[in-house]
């Protein structure tokens, strides 16, 4: 669980009853990490809980540690509640560093009634005095190793005003966007910091086109395609995987970032299963129908409705991923020899995931033909 993710953005399920709670960073002896601080005697109620897709396989562990910053004390108990019946109480984690010791995990003992159909809430709270220092897992950043493959003459889909691959010697990218330089500089206002389209004067870069066809650019043309946060919008995704291959050369690789799920704001949407991805492949169309309106304000923003969104023209996840659940949907590629090797650079209770796809030497409609 992303526990400091929930306490920036103050997800409605955070309510914070005593002391100071504060996520950060911390340089330990394994590199840096996210850590969340709890601080005066602090406690942390996390409300339904039994809403978060990573909770409801009742896991023993979620990636969370204990560490220690040189404090002598550091403690930190979870305690589960029924939600139908508060009087229904349960210590399921306790964890005390002694002394000479520096970390250690989190451990969930969950009883039996946590499955209950009305579900459960999570209390935090210190158990020691002066600062309790948890763990939610490493700093990291999956484009650090995606974007360096970014090489020769290629697209990046849907960057908005601040573009991830940026041209070099070896680099010809090119922007594709649903506006054009003009339309977006007319929605920009300035803030402290400007974003990289302004700074580094990347205008000439843009060209309107579909981020699901890509119809702007010739087949068999592309080195590369990258995507930041932008293939978790995009419906059938089989087809626009098809279609973006489609525009690789040989050996040509698609690399992008997506959200995993269990750790954004959709953590209490179920991840798109293949059955969705083949439907609407066999469908072969490109657009949201108000069913996944519903299911993004069922799960992910209870406060608005399908109506409203439609109207504005909000851009909801058409689709939700896990790895695994992204590795299910290669797979439909490698089995039909359009893809030849896939990677996934994954990292515990981190909000995104990197890909990247390789289009083999002869494309399965190459040889098909």
């Amino acid at each position: 669980m992303n526990l400091a993710d929930l306490l920036r953005r103050r997800d409605r399920t955070v309510d914070v009853l005593s002391g100071e709670i504060e996520p950060g960073e911390w340089r330990g002896p394994f590199g840096t990490e996210r850590v969340v601080r709890f601080r005066n005697t602090a406690s942390l109620k996390l409300s339904n809980a039994s809403e978060f897709s990573i909770l409801k396989g009742f896991p023993r562990s979620i990636d969370w540690m204990v560490v220690s910053e040189g404090s002598a004390s550091s403690g930190l108990v979870v305690d589960i509640v029924d939600a139908a019946d508060p009087s229904r109480q349960e210590q399921i984690a306790h964890v005390d560093l002694t002394d000479g010791e520096t970390r250690s995990l989190v451990i969930f003992d969950w009883p039996v009634w946590s499955g209950s159909r009305d579900g459960f809430h999570l209390l935090l709270r210190q158990s020691r005095g002066g600062t309790t220092t948890l763990s939610i897992g490493p700093l990291f950043n999956p484009r650090r190793r995606i974007i360096p493959l970014m090489k020769g003459r290629g697209i990046e889909v849907g960057p908005g005003l601040n573009p991830q691959v940026v041209p070099a010697r070896d680099v010809d990218v090119r922007y594709v966007e649903a506006l054009s330089a003009e339309e977006w500089m007319k929605l920009y206002k300035k803030t402290d910091k400007p974003p990289r389209a302004v700074t580094d004067n990347l205008w000439a870069n843009y060209v309107v086109g579909s981020a699901h066809t890509l119809e702007i650019c010739e087949d068999g043309s592309l080195d590369f395609i990258f995507s930041n946060h932008v293939f978790e919008h995009l419906p059938n995704p089989l087809g626009v995987l098809a279609n973006w291959l489609r525009k690789l050369k040989p050996f040509g690789v698609i690399g992008g970032v997506v959200p995993d799920l269990r750790y954004t704001f959709d953590l209490r949407q179920p991840a798109s299963t293949v059955e969705d991805f083949l439907r609407e492949r066999e469908k072969g169309r490109f657009d949201i129908d108000r069913e996944k309106y519903e299911r993004w304000c069922r799960y992910t923003a209870p406060y608005n409705t399908p109506e409203d969104l439609i109207a504005r023209k909000y851009s909801i996840h058409a689709h939700y991923y896990t790895p695994e659940r992204f590795v299910d949907l290669v797979s439909f590629l490698r089995e039909e020899g359009a893809v030849d090797s896939a990677f996934l650079d994954t990292a515990p209770n981190n909000k995104d995931f990197g890909f990247l796809l390789r289009k083999p030497a002869v494309s399965a409609d190459s040889a098909a033909s």
